[in-house]
């Protein structure tokens, strides 16, 4: 939780840089399937409700630059079944921090007004890992953090409220493994609530 009001303090700060930046509230969920090239098996997960923050900076009346910073719990509903060993556990609860660096592009000629395009990388960082039903999860197991790409579209309701959906895929393993590779596809459901428009004094 630390790292979450880092990241609270760290989007708020930005908006001392311009006056053309917004930021707000995000609350939303992740869902992914998980296939893995190599002997132990995959399976699929999904989120609790994830919660954030969002800073905008508008370049100009089609494009801007979005930076999220999202708190989730993802529960991994995989059975991972070693050959010759069985059962490794099955299901795991990852907390983690994510950070997603977005490009915004407008489609109607006025910026947060209609529909829109965006697109740009995910960084997850694993802060606390735990298997459920008692069972050991090697420390090791999954890599500390992991890089994913981002696209998808959204739709402003007004200057207060949005929503998007972004398909998602891993780029890194996220497992710590030479011998399994994870390739993750899913996509995030995202509600934006811009506070910057309620906190200003114009």
């Amino acid at each position: 939780m630390k790292h979450f009001f880092i990241c609270v303090i760290f989007v708020l700060s930005l908006k001392g840089f311009s006056q053309d930046f917004n930021y707000g509230l995000l609350i939303g969920g992740n869902f992914y399937d998980i296939e893995i090239d190599g002997p132990i098996s995959g399976g699929a997960a999904n989120s609790d409700i994830n919660l954030g923050l969002f800073g905008e900076y508008i370049m100009n009346e089609n494009f801007g630059l979005k930076l999220y910073g999202i708190y989730n719990t993802t529960n991994e509903v995989a059975s991972y079944d070693i050959p010759n060993v069985g059962r490794a556990f099955n299901g795991v609860r990852l907390k983690t921090l994510q950070a997603h660096l977005l490009t915004k592009f407008d489609v109607n000629k006025e910026y947060n007004k209609g529909f829109y395009l965006t697109g740009g990388f995910r960084l997850t960082s694993i802060l606390d890992k735990n298997a459920r039903d008692d069972q050991e999860l090697l420390d090791d197991f999954y890599k500390k953090s992991n890089v994913g790409v981002l696209l998808g579209l959204g739709i402003n309701f007004s200057k207060s409220l949005s929503i998007e959906v972004l398909a998602d895929r891993n780029l890194t393993n996220t497992l710590d493994s030479e011998n399994n590779t994870a390739k993750n596809y899913g996509f995030y459901l995202n509600l934006l609530f811009d506070i910057s428009n309620l906190t200003s004094k114009n």
